[in-house]
C-alpha cells in the first residue's frame, strides 16, 4: 500500500505493523493556527471475490474508532466506469440513513452529511455492481505463513505416525494357558489389567473374594418393608480384619464396606455410600497401576504428553493466523485464537485419551460427538470466511492436526508387566470359556474349592455362564461364607450369579423397585 500526502511541511513519523500504518502529522517546531488541509490518498489492490453473482464496493467514510464528533464531512468517489446509481447504499451505525445527500455525475459520487456525526459513528458507502465490473483482478493470495503452518502440520503428522509405528503398536498377545490367575492378583486387579481401567461392576468381585478367603460372610435375607411386606437383600458380616500387608485398595474397600460396623446390608450401601467407596478404590487402583510404579500397565504417557503440547501450539498458531488475517486486530485475534484453540484442544484430548482406551462401540459414543463438533466448526468457519481464506490450505492443515491427534492417542501401549500378566489372564479366560470338562474335573479333584476361588475372577472376565454352571454342578463342597435363604438355593445353583446380583443390588436402586414389583405381581 502506497500513501501520498500533500499539504504544509510536516515531519512524517510512522509505526508500521502487519495490518495498519499509523501516521503522526505534526511538527512541534512549526506551530500554525487556523485550519490546515491535508489530502491523503492510497492505492488499494483489489482481489477476486470468488463469486459469479455480482461485484461489490464498500468503504467506511468514518470509523467506529474515532472518539470525536464530526461536524462536516464531504466525499467524492470516482468509479472507473458506469454503474447503477440506484444500487448505492449509505448506512450509519446510528441508523440515520437520511443524514447524507449525494449525487452521481460522470461516474463520480459527490456527497456530504447534513448533520454532525456522533462519537464513534460509522458511515459506510456500499455499491452493488454488475458481475465483471472489475476485470482481471488477481486471485486471493494466501499469506506465506499459511504454507509454513501447513508444512509444519504435515511434518508433525509424519512424525507422530513414525512415533506410533515405533512405540505405539502392541505386540501380538498370545494367551498362555492358565488354570489360575497370575500370582498375587485379586479379581479387581485382574479386571483392571483385562480392561486397562477400573470397571465399576467389577467392584463386587472383591466382596466375594473377601468371603472366599474368610474375611466376611454373605447371607441372603428378607428385609421387612411396611409397604411391600418383604424384599430380598444381602447382609455382609465381618469375620476378621485384613492383614496389615494387604494392598491399599483392599483395605479401602473393606473399611468402606463396614465403616466401623460388624455387619451391613447391600440396601444400606446403595447410593452415595457405595459411590464414595467406588471413587476411593478407583483412585487407589489408578495409583497402584500408575506410571511411577512397578505395576505400570502402559508406556508412552510422557511421549503422549509432549506430543499433545506440540499439537496445542500448532493449533494456536493455525487458528490465530487465520483469525488475524481476517480480523486484522492483534488483541482480538490473540483472544479469539487462544479461545478457539483451547476448544479444539479439548476435543483433541478426548480423541487422544479415548481412541485407544475403550472398545469400538463405546469409543464411537464417547469420541463421536467431539469429532462431529470439531468438523462442524471447521465447516462453519470455512463457509463464513469463504472469500477471505484459502480453503484447501485451511482444510489440509486442520485435517493434518486432527489425524495427528489420533496417532498421539495410539502412541501409548501395554508395558512388559501388563503384557506378561495379560497373556496369562487371557489364557485363563480362554480355558474357562472352552469348558474342557475333563480338565475341569481333574482340577476340582485336586482343589475342591476351585469353583469358589475362580468365581470372582470368572465374573470380571465375563466367562460364559455354561462354564460356571458346569463348575457349580461339579462342586461337592459347601462353604459357610455364603448362607442362602434355603437349601433350594444351592440346588438352583444361584450362587453362580451372586456377583451379578450383588452388582445390580449395589449399583441401582431400581433393582429394588423391580424386585418389589415382581413380588406384588406374584401376590396379585
Amino acid at each position: 500500500m502506497m500513501f501520498l500526502i500533500f499539504g504544509p511541511k510536516i515531519n512524517l513519523d510512522y509505526n508500521e505493523t502487519i495490518s495498519k500504518l499509523y501516521f503522526i502529522l505534526a511538527d512541534d517546531r512549526n506551530v500554525k493556527s487556523g485550519i490546515e488541509n491535508y489530502e491523503i490518498s492510497y492505492k488499494y489492490k483489489n482481489r477476486n471475490d470468488r463469486t459469479d453473482d455480482f461485484d461489490f464496493f464498500s468503504y467506511d467514510l468514518s470509523s467506529g474508532e474515532w472518539d470525536t464528533s464530526i461536524k462536516n464531512l464531504s466525499f467524492k468517489i470516482k468509479m472507473p466506469k458506469s454503474f447503477g446509481s440506484n444500487k448505492i447504499y449509505i448506512t450509519s451505525s446510528e441508523h440515520r440513513n437520511n443524514n447524507v445527500e449525494y449525487k452521481v455525475k460522470n461516474n463520480i459520487i459527490y456527497g456530504n452529511i447534513k448533520k454532525p456525526l456522533k462519537n464513534n459513528e460509522i458511515l459506510n458507502v456500499s455499491i452493488t455492481l454488475p458481475e465483471g465490473y472489475y476485470r482481471n483482478m488477481p486471485e486471493i493470495k494466501s499469506n506465506d505463513s499459511f504454507y509454513v503452518i501447513l508444512v509444519l502440520s504435515i511434518l508433525f503428522l509424519l512424525f507422530t505416525y513414525f512415533i506410533f509405528l515405533k512405540y505405539g503398536r502392541d505386540k501380538d498377545i498370545n494367551p498362555v494357558k492358565s488354570f489360575y490367575p497370575p500370582c498375587d492378583l485379586d479379581p479387581l486387579e485382574v479386571g483392571y489389567i483385562y480392561n486397562t481401567d477400573f470397571v465399576e461392576k467389577d467392584f463386587v468381585s472383591l466382596i466375594v473374594y473377601f468371603a472366599v478367603h474368610g474375611y466376611l460372610k454373605i447371607k441372603k435375607v428378607l428385609n421387612n418393608n411396611r409397604m411391600y411386606n418383604y424384599y430380598e437383600d444381602y447382609c455382609f458380616s465381618k469375620v476378621k480384619e485384613l492383614p496389615d500387608n494387604s494392598p491399599e485398595h483392599q483395605k479401602i474397600m473393606f473399611d468402606g464396606l463396614f465403616n466401623n460396623r460388624e455387619y451391613v446390608t447391600a440396601i444400606e450401601l446403595q447410593g452415595t455410600n457405595i459411590d464414595n467407596v467406588y471413587n476411593k478404590v478407583k483412585f487407589s487402583m489408578d495409583k497402584e497401576f500408575g506410571k511411577k510404579t512397578s505395576k505400570n500397565l502402559m508406556t508412552g504417557r510422557r511421549k503422549r504428553l509432549y506430543l499433545s503440547l506440540v499439537l496445542f501450539i500448532l493449533s494456536i498458531i493455525n487458528i490465530f493466523s487465520y483469525v488475524f488475517y481476517i480480523n486484522r486486530d492483534m488483541k482480538a485475534s490473540v483472544f479469539i485464537g487462544i479461545l478457539l484453540s483451547i476448544a479444539c484442544m479439548v476435543i483433541f484430548l478426548f480423541i487422544i485419551y479415548f481412541v485407544n482406551k475403550v472398545d469400538l462401540q463405546d469409543r464411537i459414543k464417547i469420541v463421536g460427538v467431539p469429532i462431529l463438533v470439531y468438523w462442524l466448526f471447521i465447516i462453519y468457519f470455512t463457509y463464513k470466511f469463504v472469500y477471505f481464506i484459502n480453503i484447501p490450505l485451511f482444510l489440509l492443515t486442520c485435517l493434518s492436526l486432527f489425524i495427528s491427534a489420533v496417532f498421539i492417542g495410539l502412541v501409548i501401549k501395554i508395558s512388559d508387566y501388563g503384557f506378561y500378566n495379560l497373556s496369562r489372564i487371557l489364557g485363563l479366560k480362554q480355558f474357562l470359556d472352552d469348558c474342557n470338562k475333563r480338565e475341569l474335573k481333574n482340577i476340582i479333584r485336586e482343589n475342591p474349592i476351585y469353583f469358589y476361588e475362580i468365581l470372582p475372577y470368572a465374573y470380571v472376565l465375563n466367562v460364559n455362564d455354561y462354564s460356571i454352571e458346569f463348575l457349580a454342578g461339579e462342586n461337592k463342597l459347601r462353604q459357610d461364607w455364603y448362607i442362602p435363604l434355603n437349601e433350594e438355593e444351592y440346588e438352583n445353583e444361584s450362587i453362580c450369579n451372586i456377583c451379578k446380583n450383588l452388582s445390580l443390588m449395589l449399583n441401582s436402586y431400581e433393582v429394588l423397585k423391580e424386585q418389589l414389583a415382581n413380588e406384588l405381581q406374584r401376590k396379585f
